[in-house]
């Protein structure tokens, strides 16, 4: 027995044929944008797990949408790994070069006065938490832009933000941080408007 399917013969369902097909690619891509950021997380945490990270080390996954286009609403998904690290500037990027050797690092370390974008609060001597991101130090911070290979496309970027040498006392929720941090982003790619990137 064969299903064959037959034209709608009236304006209703005309309608219901065309909303389910809509209904049907709006599912679809949202479905293919979720399995490109778990394939995404993988690679970060796999990228991450080469460069000395645990799962105790982790702050916080999270996607991040960004670059959006103004006149068509899409953007771009990404894939942010958050974790703690003892090693400096020297050691993660000797780590990373081993792992990555296509990658390229942005010339020099630079002072984040925009650090504290990270997922953590900060306090001062007295214990008291610092509200006003203007009076916040700066933190030394370098980027890396991940390659797979030399000519390869950029797949990610690697931030390390020297946060041990800040004289504040930092903390993720209630769990006290003495080290570094460093972030893992992956791209996950440029997605419409109606596509939900989280």
């Amino acid at each position: 027995m064969k299903i064959k399917p037959h034209r709608p013969r009236s304006c209703l369902g005309w309608f219901a044929w065309v909303f389910g097909i809509l209904l049907a690619f709006l599912l679809l891509s949202n479905v293919y944008a979720q399995v490109r950021l778990a394939i995404a997380r993988t690679q970060a945490e796999a990228l991450a797990r080469e460069l000395g990270y645990t799962p105790d080390d982790l702050l916080l996954f999270r996607t991040d949408i960004n670059n959006v286009n103004i006149v068509t609403g899409s953007a771009k998904c990404n894939a942010e790994l958050y974790f703690v690290t003892p090693l400096g500037f020297d050691e993660f990027e000797a780590k990373l070069m081993q792992a990555r050797p296509g990658t390229r690092v942005n010339p020099g370390t630079s002072e984040a006065d925009y650090w504290w974008y990270l997922p953590v609060d900060t306090y001062d001597a007295n214990g008291n938490k610092v509200e006003d991101e203007e009076s916040l130090p700066t933190a030394l911070t370098m980027t890396w832009f991940v390659k797979d290979e030399l000519y390869s496309p950029i797949v990610g970027s690697a931030e390390l933000y020297q946060t041990e040498q800040i004289p504040l006392s930092l903390k993720y929720g209630e769990r006290p941080i003495k080290n570094n941090i460093a972030v893992i982003t992956w791209l996950a790619g440029r997605y419409p408007i109606w596509v939900v990137c989280f």
